[in-house]
């Protein structure tokens, strides 16, 4: 809510404070990661998937795939459909943005692609050991370590598994694992399944890494963001006094300090908008 959207001849039972849902700042390398996406995902609907899969899926049993090293990466850019796609970019929408700003974008990025990668291996290990035939595309592998890392840096972030049940964060990690696990053998889709333990694990594992390398990182991000948040809630607060006082007294009851605030408070404003 702006500043002039304040209403306060409302009665007294409206005067409560409103939490706001409040979007992530897109970083650099997710914005780019959203974008590359989107664009190949539109692409595929153009007519060009056949294409575009032949020389950049994952695929098991090609004698030349091995030497395409390249696919390890491009499958990562590829999906199935719109509520694949659509999952997945929500996922690193959210969670990219804060992984980003504690680890650098050029950690974030190697994390990103790497789970991709160490995906990739999985569904190919599963290829030699259990005979498994099939394709694999999608971020998946990416998205179910950036969940991981997410659950070994806050273990107690409260989510809902499977939009039904809530449990903490780390407890729907292993439970997701366990599902993943049991589809390889009983579902219809053991290959990305397979993918999806691989990104988690190596998610989990850089995770703990960057806990034990990057430990000066981390609470100087968090402090630095809480603190703006913290800023901004006292603005607000501050600029709802002001206006009560405008309603009840007039602009000209307000000093010079209070007239500063509404201007700085109503340059934010226009930040946000443009």
């Amino acid at each position: 809510m702006g500043i002039y959207d304040r209403d306060y001849s409302r009665p007294s039972y409206d005067s409560g404070r409103k939490v706001s849902f409040v979007l992530p700042n897109i970083t650099p390398v997710v914005r780019a990661l959203l974008i590359a996406n989107v664009v190949v995902f539109v692409l595929e609907q153009l007519g060009m998937r056949q294409v575009i899969e032949r020389y950049f899926a994952l695929t098991t049993g090609s004698p030349t795939e091995f030497i395409q090293v390249w696919r390890l990466v491009s499958y990562q850019f590829l999906h199935g459909g719109f509520l694949h796609i659509l999952f997945n970019m929500i996922v690193l929408y959210f969670l990219g943005p804060f992984l980003e700003r504690i680890w650098t974008s050029q950690k974030f990025l190697i994390f990103y692609i790497g789970c991709g990668i160490i995906g990739g291996i999985f569904f190919h290990i599963l290829f030699f050991f259990v005979g498994y035939h099939g394709d694999l595309v999608g971020a998946s592998g990416s998205i179910m370590g950036a969940i991981a890392a997410m659950a070994v840096l806050h273990p107690d972030m409260k989510v809902m598994l499977f939009f039904v049940l809530p449990m903490k964060l780390s407890t729907a990690c292993w439970a997701s694992i366990a599902y993943f696990v049991v589809s390889i053998f009983v579902g219809s889709n053991p290959g990305g399944n397979a993918a999806h333990i691989g990104g988690m694990l190596a998610g989990g594992a850089y995770a703990l890494y960057s806990i034990g390398n990057f430990k000066l990182t981390i609470p100087q991000k968090k402090s630095s963001w809480e603190e703006k948040i913290k800023t901004d809630r006292e603005l607000a607060a501050e600029v709802d006094r002001i206006l009560l006082k405008v309603n009840q007294n007039g602009i000209a009851s307000l000093t010079k300090k209070e007239k500063r605030t509404l201007q700085e408070a109503t340059k934010r404003e226009q930040k946000r908008k443009f």
